[in-house]
């Protein structure tokens, strides 16, 4: 008898898996053998949220620039016979001080000049002075008892040589003043910007000998964001309690000056489409002077605002996607979705979704959801969290 092997290997095959399905319903696994998966459990540091006043800051920038900034123009013409040692970009100048000399031999010789046509003209009044008295008492002399007029008195030519002598009086100070301005000086303390004549040359009245700037006072025009504006009492700019300002150079940030906001912008600036508002240094903080920020100078700003009451502040590390936070509620994460009013570099002024006593987590974790249970750490000694390497790892591998 042949046996078809394509009949009986179906057959066989089917026997084994009718058998060995009755074995497992007959012989089920025991319930104690199955172990589910652990609970994911994350270790993370905490801060108690605590409602208190917090006074509000304000970041912005600017250069500084010479609150009076002039260009000191010759008056005079002639050659430059001296300089002052400090009359050079960069020199400290005080008021009062001679920078340039200008040849003055001319305007010494109109000086005598001038003053040789006064004398002259004062002997003129003089002797028409005493030609109209005379003429006053020859008229009486001659018995006459009616009053002599003007040209019997002499009065126009006296009228004549007085205007003569005041002409050569406005001549003479003239010339003095046209020889005191071959001597061109520091209108006020501060520093030279620019120099831009030098010993030798010859210049014309009207040449632009320097450009100086005034180192009593700086200014520093800052702009402030839209947002900021509802953090800063405008209303205060310019009085006695103007708002503080501390600047810091971009050039070495160790070092700081003390100002106030001076003056609000009348108008938003037409390209930037921000208000602007003008700082003023006018003191010192330590050595730190006024004069010793150079204009133009970039400097930072951190500028005094409102103080809120009651305020919930918390760390920018914190903050996921700049919506939401993490707190700890019966030992288990909970999302809570935030609303952020104010914001620096650090921290963060909440306007809703937290309140006064909530827990808020304050490590950074990976993907987690809420429900997740928490150890809250503990610190040690030197301030470190037990936490770890652990409490990281766990949060990346939570779900």
């Amino acid at each position: 008898m042949i046996i078809n092997k394509r009949v009986i290997l179906p057959i066989i095959v089917g026997s084994a898996l009718t058998l060995g399905a009755w074995l497992m319903l007959k012989n089920p696994p025991s319930a104690g053998r199955y172990q589910p998966p652990p609970v994911a459990m994350v270790t993370v540091e905490v801060e108690t949220l605590n409602a208190s006043p917090f006074q509000v800051e304000l970041n912005s920038y600017g250069e500084a620039r010479a609150a009076t900034q002039s260009m000191l123009v010759s008056q005079a013409s002639g050659q430059i016979v001296a300089v002052a040692e400090g009359f050079r970009s960069g020199g400290r100048v005080s008021r009062g001080d001679i920078l340039v000399e200008i040849d003055n031999r001319d305007y010494a010789a109109e000086v005598k000049s001038a003053e040789a046509n006064l004398i002259e003209a004062e002997r003129v009044l003089v002797e028409e002075k005493a030609r109209s008295k005379q003429a006053a008492l020859d008229w009486k002399t001659l018995g006459r008892s009616d009053e002599p007029n003007d040209l019997v008195l002499r009065k126009p030519q006296l009228l004549a040589a007085e205007a003569k002598f005041k002409a050569a009086e406005a001549n003479l100070s003239k010339a003095e003043l046209a020889l005191e301005r071959t001597q061109i000086r520091a209108p006020f303390d501060g520093r030279i910007l620019e120099h831009k004549v030098d010993l030798g040359q010859y210049i014309n009245a009207g040449t632009a000998v320097a450009e100086i700037y005034a180192n009593q006072y700086v200014e520093v025009r800052l702009p402030l964001c839209n947002c900021d504006l509802d953090f800063i009492d405008l209303d205060r700019v310019g009085k006695d309690n103007s708002p503080n300002v501390t600047l810091y150079s971009s050039l070495n940030e160790d070092r700081q000056w003390n100002g106030r906001l001076s003056r609000v912008e009348s108008a938003i600036d037409s390209k930037s489409r921000q208000l602007h508002v003008i700082a003023r240094i006018d003191g010192s903080l330590g050595e730190e002077r006024a004069s010793d920020i150079k204009i133009g100078e970039y400097l930072t700003a951190n500028i005094e605002g409102s103080v809120i009451p009651d305020a919930i502040v918390i760390p920018n590390q914190s903050i996921y996607q700049a919506s939401f936070v993490y707190i700890v509620e019966n030992d288990t994460l909970q999302r809570r979705n935030i609303d952020i009013i104010w914001q620096d570099s650090e921290r963060a002024l909440i306007a809703s979704g937290l309140n006064d006593g909530d827990i808020l987590v304050t490590t950074p974790l990976g993907q987690v959801t809420s429900g997740t249970r928490v150890k809250i750490a503990e610190p040690t000694n030197n301030g470190i969290s037990i936490a770890g390497g652990a409490a990281a790892n766990a949060g990346q591998g939570a779900n």
